[in-house]
């Protein structure tokens, strides 16, 4: 299910045209709840899936893990139970993001955030000199902040919500039948995705391709003016 809500995440984020992603809700909603190691595992396995469609995401996957470590580690430490603290753990998953991504962007896309909103920011930045490892941090950052903090303000919503309802109801939690019940769900749900994964991913492989040219020109003319 965790995995799941990631995959609606980027559905609803590219389908809409936001300039966020909100492809970590599951993760961090599986982090919250069950801990660093199954979050790093949902972000891990999110990132496979992806990469079936899309092979440049597998290099992603450790961006998916350290997400789901970092909000497991804070949650462990009560960090989701009040509202101090959800702030406190946007925070921390948002610079551990913006740093790993950073570094993943630079080894393979030139320092590209592939998304157009970043990008213009770096580009930007690039305009009125400033240093390049500066610009993709900051490019990063506008990307991932509003994206993270929104996410975890979200599971923290979503986690209030279901206690809420979980105690009016009176529900008595059977751990096995729940998560049989998830999974399949989740098999179900996310078959109906293939079709549009497969346009997505093609459209996506077009962009990586356009953004790759777009920065080898860029590093072409900088040289060019040296």
């Amino acid at each position: 299910m965790c995995i799941l809500l990631n995959c609606v995440g980027t559905w609803f984020a590219y389908g809409t045209g936001i300039p966020i992603k909100l492809d970590s809700t599951g993760t961090i909603l599986a982090a919250s709840l069950y801990g660093p190691l199954l979050g790093g595992a949902v972000g891990m396995f999110s990132v496979i899936i992806f990469g079936f469609l899309t092979p440049v995401s597998y290099v992603y996957i450790l961006s998916g893990i350290s997400v789901g470590v970092a909000a497991g580690i804070l949650a462990r430490k009560g960090m989701f139970s009040h509202l101090l603290g959800v702030m406190s753990v946007g925070a921390v998953v948002t610079v551990v993001s913006v740093l790993v991504n950073t570094l993943l962007n630079w080894m393979i896309l030139g320092g590209s955030t592939g998304n157009q909103w970043g990008d213009g920011i770096i580009a930007l930045l690039q305009k009125w000199g400033w240093n390049d490892g500066v610009c993709y941090l900051t490019g990063e950052l506008y990307v991932d902040f509003p994206d993270r903090v929104i996410t975890v303000f979200l599971v923290f919503v979503l986690i209030k919500l279901y206690r809420i309802i979980r105690i009016k109801r009176k529900i008595k939690y059977k751990k096995n039948v729940h998560i049989c019940s998830l999974f399949l769900i989740s098999v179900i749900c996310g078959s109906m995705w293939i079709p549009w994964f497969s346009s997505y991913a093609a459209e996506e492989k077009k962009i990586i391709i356009c953004i790759c040219r777009q920065c080898t020109m860029r590093k072409m003319d900088f040289r060019e003016e040296w």
